[in-house]
């Protein structure tokens, strides 16, 4: 069924190491935690272009991943 297989897509399938997948994030929860980590800013994009996977893949019109690009802030690397 429909909703199985997005929850499948989210959590992963638990079939394998691989396949599990141990938290999920909307994109204001995973945004507090990149400002406590030292991240001063964070955007949603729709895909990262590192390498293929399905991180792109869309249910209706939402996408399954939250894929972000987050800078963080020179002061709060810690060193030189």
């Amino acid at each position: 069924n429909g909703r199985f297989r997005t929850l499948q897509m989210m959590m992963g399938t638990q079939e394998d190491t691989h396949q599990v997948f141990r938290s999920g994030f909307d994109v204001q929860f995973l945004g507090y935690h990149l400002h406590e980590a030292g991240f001063v800013e964070y955007q949603r994009v729709p895909q990262l272009f590192l390498f293929h996977d399905d991180s792109t893949r869309k249910v209706s019109d939402t996408y399954v991943s939250l894929n972000v690009i987050a800078q963080k802030s020179v002061t709060s690397r810690g060193g030189a």
